[in-house]
């Protein structure tokens, strides 16, 4: 097999006890076969809780381009991992298995998101991300127009309010350009 990225002939390795693996000797990136990935994960079935990354938001390592799947020849498609992580995993929808760029595996890893690999396919993980994106997104820019103070001030108040057994009547009062009038 050949590596998706420098064509370098791809050398087998294991990545953790037992689970197999073909690494680039050229540029560092990881080959992980379905198979190999799902019989690891049935030798190690228990889901472990994500870690906070001690350097968060890593310089992304994704290279460029479309990549070829070295098993099967299927285009790869890459899907963001979300979770602070800025760089995606590259997925072969043909016979499931990924590419992990250089510095990639020893991320998730360190994250402890290495088990979660083939979730991060899926629909509901890509969704979240999507929704995780969306909101970092708007947080950044009701701060710009607020300010830092005038925002985390905006939030308390919110905070207090939803959590108000009088909510909607406060809420009302707010916003209404006179409450006092008829």
């Amino acid at each position: 097999m050949e590596c998706p990225i420098c064509t370098t002939t791809l050398e087998p390795t294991t990545l953790e006890s037992s689970l197999r693996a073909s690494t680039c000797p050229a540029c560092g990136g990881h080959f992980i076969l379905s198979s190999d990935y799902l019989d690891w994960r049935q030798q190690h079935p228990a889901n472990l809780d994500e870690q906070p990354d001690p350097t968060p938001l890593h310089e992304s390592t994704d290279t460029s381009g479309a990549k070829r799947c070295p098993h099967c020849r299927h285009l790869m498609f890459r899907y963001r991992v979300g979770h602070d992580i800025a760089f995606g995993v590259d997925h072969c929808g043909s016979c499931n298995s990924v590419w992990l760029d250089r510095t990639e595996w020893d991320s998730l890893k360190r994250r402890n998101l290495h088990d979660d690999i083939n979730r991060m396919f899926t629909d509901v993980w890509q969704r979240r991300v999507r929704a995780a994106e969306h909101r970092a997104t708007m947080h950044t820019i009701y701060q710009e127009k607020f300010g830092a103070e005038d925002y985390a001030e905006a939030q308390r108040v919110k905070a207090w309010l939803d959590a108000h057994p009088q909510r909607q009547a406060l809420r009302a009062f707010l916003t209404a350009e006179d409450p006092y009038s008829r």
